[in-house]
């Protein structure tokens, strides 16, 4: 579905829809080691995927990535949400 919708409108929608949330890159698990085209990146994109469902979630997850113009490279599928502190 995000994919065809353009940026502007993307950037509106609220992150526990179909928008996003920006997470720093120091926030990031030791383990996930951000691509070195993409080294210097402050942040990382987080979209929501799968049933809507949280932290434990069996379908759900998320996605992140760096936004570059219009394009959108996926870095990271966390789908057992263990990137980064989810606060749960």
């Amino acid at each position: 579905m995000l994919s065809d919708l353009e940026w502007g409108v993307i950037d509106g929608l609220p992150s526990k829809a179909r928008g996003y949330e920006t997470i720093p890159v120091k926030s990031l698990k030791a383990s996930a080691k951000v691509p070195e085209p993409f080294s210097k990146a402050e942040a990382v994109l987080v979209f929501r995927f799968g049933g809507g469902g949280g932290v434990g979630s069996r379908t759900g997850g998320r996605i992140a990535g760096i936004k570059d113009g219009d394009r959108f490279y996926i870095l990271f599928i966390d789908s057992k949400f263990d990137l980064y502190d989810h606060g749960s």
